[in-house]
């Protein structure tokens, strides 16, 4: 690089260019450019972030990231970064828009994954239908439905408690109208709950499975009619939210179940993968990282070093039906939180060494487990 390198840089190689230098060299470029780039310059700087790494984090549109050089030219005002500034601009706003996205509640991002699930639940309300979302466990369900509940006073967010109980059921109804606990004849009480919903309103039970674990067929049978006769009496759109295997009870319950009442007014499902490529790259993102390497990586966790591919790891993790996406996040946030307390920035190995510990850990207690099994012989 040039001899002008010292100007934006400090002795760490981090990114110190000021507003003023960031002007001054880009003097005459469109302005809706300069305050892009402007953006992209305070918030490395305040990250204390290298070329380099501001390169790996945003991308072009075939997804590869931008080189070091590039990033310098474009912040510098060379000429050889004109002809792409237009889209190196494009690729900051885009990194922009996630990087900095406020999260209204504990880090919210909003995911495609989110998103198909906020313009699902606008469309059954506008139906006036009962609809069915389908997602493996950990996935992001519940997250979405809670945000989507905070930013629109139309939609009520109802978990079903753990035996699908009617009266739990309706306890739980009361709490989200701010009711506390009642008692009274659950004729009266269920009758009450209905008055709180209108046709412009959705209701979404959370975790409707719990309806297939009640203690009796009579039990589960009396709450999946009791939802169905809100849906008659009140007009409103409803949303239940199962995992795959509640969704196949739907689908193959008798003529004669009051399951088949609710399954006859559905609206076509939506049916969720375990996660979306595009949002595991948001979340990395989001921790100040690149999207997940497709390489192994040297990790050294206690004494030993080992190989891990973060790439092949996600995928595994965040597809599985036992850990998910809940658990990669955790990763995550402590990867970033121990690289934080470090006092330096969180790459990939800070990600694959708490996995390392967390695969350790439960190696660890499953052999445990076979040795009080085995009356302390371990295998």
């Amino acid at each position: 690089m040039s001899a002008t390198t010292n100007i934006i840089t400090n002795q760490s190689g981090q990114i110190a260019l000021t507003e003023e230098q960031l002007r001054a060299v880009l003097a005459g470029r469109p302005e809706d450019q300069i305050e892009t780039l402007n953006r992209f310059r305070n918030h490395c700087v305040l990250r204390r972030f290298s070329y380099e790494k501001a390169g790996s984090l945003i991308r072009k549109k075939n997804g590869k990231p931008y080189s070091r050089d590039t990033i310098y030219f474009s912040l510098n005002g060379h000429t050889q970064a004109e002809v792409r500034l237009d889209s190196i601009c494009e690729a900051v706003e885009r990194y922009l828009s996630v990087a900095e996205s406020p999260a209204p509640v504990g880090g919210f991002i909003r995911t495609r994954m989110a998103r198909e699930i906020g313009t699902y639940l606008e469309q059954v309300r506008e139906e006036r239908m009962i609809g069915v979302v389908v997602g493996q466990n950990a996935c992001g369900k519940t997250t979405a439905l809670e945000q989507t509940e905070r930013e629109n006073d139309w939609l009520s967010v109802i978990r079903v408690p753990e035996g699908g109980h009617m009266t739990s059921l309706l306890q739980a109804m009361a709490c989200r109208q701010g009711l506390g606990e009642r008692r009274e004849r659950q004729a009266n009480f269920a009758n009450l709950m209905m008055e709180f919903f209108g046709p412009e309103d959705l209701i979404a039970f959370d975790e409707y499975d719990e309806v297939f674990r009640a203690r009796s067929i009579e039990l589960g049978n009396k709450t999946q009619s009791y939802i169905r006769r809100i849906y008659d009496k009140r007009g409103c759109g409803i949303v239940i939210v199962v995992d795959p295997s509640g969704y196949r009870r739907l689908q193959t319950v008798g003529a004669d179940s009051p399951l088949r009442k609710v399954a006859s007014r559905l609206l076509w499902p939506l049916i969720l993968p375990p996660y979306y490529p595009e949002d595991l790259r948001l979340y990395a993102t989001a921790n100040g990282l690149e999207p997940a390497p497709d390489r192994e990586i040297d990790v050294q966790v206690g004494n030993a070093r080992v190989k891990l591919n973060p790439h092949a790891i996600e995928g595994e993790i965040c597809g599985s039906h036992i850990y998910g996406l809940r658990v990669w996040l955790g990763f995550l946030r402590r990867g970033a939180k121990k690289a934080k307390a470090a006092g330096r920035e969180i790459g990939w190995a800070d990600v694959m060494r708490e996995y390392a510990l967390a695969r350790f850990m439960e190696d660890q207690a499953k052999q445990l487990a076979i040795t009080v099994m085995t009356g302390g012989k371990s295998k």
